[in-house]
């Protein structure tokens, strides 16, 4: 028997050397191995063979292989079979001394710790916002990776890791991950006796931008005038982690969630301030962004205006056919954009420019709105004149008369100084405003009373009546002034037998013999002589009817005085005669 026994484990691994590059994202080649730890723990890579040798030595020399058993067909090589510890035994321990088993009786066992179980890695992303959506893993900035392994058995040797691609490496710090873009990261472990991990990925984005948002305005508005109609939708983008909220401030309100779009309607009229930003599902906040506007919530004020002859009265606005009605609108901020009007309930029509009544004569009412350019519309209204409304198409009816002397004769008027001219004008809409008229052709006069014409001859009248709204009718008349009495005749039936001078007369006077006829008569060129009357010798006058009988002697005087169809008269002189 051999002095002394020692049972040496030894190995033989092999070592697969790669002689072509590493291709990118492929694991890099690890050595299976045993190593023996400082406090004398063997570990031993599990697919790597055993063979026992013996010795005397205790440093192995002139070792031999053991091959004779009971199993010999797994015995060269011999590969431990079970994962951490696994014994090599003798049946019984001897005393080195007396070289015989120990009692009580002990087992002596060699230990070896077999290890094909590769280590666990894990990734740990720290220090930015995480968000997974569809399956896809996103990150906010500054980004940290650390990687960490474990080994249950013989201990983790080194951990590497391989980025977008790139070769591995060991890993020594934790990585940066700052940069925004698309990761793919793999990695993976080996332990001491170089069983490799199966590699480990992860792929994840890191979003270090923050959202785009836009305002969109919808409905009724003019570039930054906004009406009540007007909404703001907010709209927000985000290339990578997309948005997660949106926000507004409004009206001092302070920070909403935007949810749906912002109604105008509960505003006041004026400036305002809309601001608003969104944030993705890593944390990225955009910058604030505002948009100001002017919301208009004032219809535009129409006024009217009428362009010609009108006049009020009882109620009512008269116009004549040719005036035309204006419509004028003002607007607060946005600007009118168009004026409607509607004529008796007929159908809205655009305003362009003034406009008349063109209908049958009688009541109108007119009625209007405006709308501004961001469609604020004012309600259907009129006023105190555009709602009633009288279209005045009729002239006054005009005439003449007069008050005074006045003789007809032969579709002529004749007329005196003293006579007067009465002018009328009647209207049932508007009314008379004046009359007019000239004579001769002469300037036009203002009718205000009756007038006289006195110079005596043949008068050309023109006149008219204007209502209210300028409709004018024109007549005309003509007429003769008579202001001369009648020129008075007389003769006698006989002729003068004689003369004679009388005391106190200057010349002699004629003489007629007695039961002489005296006849008078009068000649009117106008109009003819009315009557004729006589005063014989002082006495009171008579109408003379017929001749005068002159019976009666000595001295005689007649005084004469006809009157013509108007009252015009003539006296005649003292006539004087002596009847014997």
């Amino acid at each position: 028997m051999l002095n002394r026994i020692i049972l040496l484990l030894m190995a033989f691994g092999f070592m697969l050397i790669l002689n072509a590059p590493l291709m990118a994202q492929q694991p890099l080649e690890h050595e299976k191995t045993v190593i023996k730890k400082e406090n004398g723990t063997i570990y031993w890579h599990g697919d790597l063979p055993v063979y026992f040798f013996i010795s005397t030595n205790k440093d192995g020399s002139n070792p031999i292989l053991l091959e004779k058993g009971n199993a010999e067909k797994y015995t060269n090589p011999y590969f431990f079979d079970t994962e951490g510890v696994n014994f090599v035994r003798t049946r019984w321990a001897i005393d080195p001394a007396t070289k015989k088993p120990v009692v009580p009786a002990l087992e002596v066992e060699f230990e070896v710790e077999r290890d094909l179980t590769a280590p666990k890695s894990s990734l740990s992303l720290e220090g930015a916002p995480k968000f997974v959506a569809e399956g896809k893993l996103f990150y906010g900035k500054s980004l940290k990776g650390v990687l960490k392994a474990e080994d249950e058995i013989s201990g983790v040797k080194t951990v590497y890791h391989a980025i977008n691609g790139a070769a591995y490496s060991a890993y020594q710090n934790q990585l940066d991950f700052s940069k925004e873009g698309d990761y793919s990261l793999n990695y993976y472990s080996v332990d001491i006796v170089g069983n490799p991990e199966e590699p480990r990925s992860k792929i994840f984005t890191v979003d270090a931008t923050a959202p785009i948002t836009n305002y969109i305005l919808h409905g009724d508005r003019s570039d930054n005038i906004l009406s009540p109609r007007t909404t703001i939708a907010l709209s927000s983008t985000d290339a990578a982690s997309q948005v997660k909220h949106t926000y507004y401030e409004f009206e001092g309100k302070g920070k909403q969630v935007y949810g749906t779009p912002l109604k105008m309607s509960s505003l006041a009229d004026g400036e305002h301030v809309l601001k608003y930003y969104s944030t993705d599902n890593v944390e990225n906040e955009e910058g604030a962004n505002s948009y100001a506007f002017y919301l208009d919530k004032t219809a535009p004020d129409v006024m009217s205006e009428m362009i010609g002859a009108r006049y009020q009265n009882g109620g009512k606005t008269f116009v004549a056919g040719q005036t035309k009605l204006k419509l004028t609108a003002r607007d607060n901020k946005a600007g009118v954009e168009n004026i409607y009007y509607s004529v008796d309930g007929g159908e809205f029509l655009v305003y362009n420019k003034p406009f008349i009544l063109d209908k049958k004569q009688g009541s109108s009412i007119v009625r209007f709105y405006a709308i501004d350019k961001v469609k604020n519309k004012g309600k259907s209204q009129t006023n105190s004149e555009m709602g009633n409304l009288y279209l005045d198409l009729t002239a006054p009816k005009v005439s003449n008369s007069y008050s005074g002397p006045q003789f007809f004769n032969r579709d002529t008027m004749f007329i005196t100084s003293e006579t007067e001219i009465i002018l009328k004008a009647t209207d049932y809409e508007s009314g008379v405003e004046k009359i007019g008229y000239s004579i001769n052709k002469g300037s036009e006069l203002v009718y205000n009373e009756p007038f006289k014409i006195e110079k005596d001859g043949y008068h050309d009248i023109e006149y008219f009546g204007a209502d209210h709204v300028a409709n004018r009718r024109k007549d005309n008349f003509f007429l003769i002034v008579d202001n001369k009495g009648p020129e008075i005749f007389y003769h006698l039936s006989m002729d003068a037998i004689g003369s004679m001078q009388l005391k106190d007369h200057s010349s002699p006077l004629p003489v007629y013999a007695a039961h002489t006829m005296l006849y008078l008569a009068a000649t009117d060129r106008a109009v003819g002589t009315d009557k004729i009357f006589y005063s014989l010798d002082g006495e009171p006058e008579r109408l003379y009817t017929q001749p005068l009988k002159t019976t009666k002697k000595g001295l005689r005087t007649l005084t004469v005085r006809a009157v013509d169809q108007l009252g015009n008269e003539t006296k005649s002189e003292l006539i004087e005669i002596v009847i014997q």
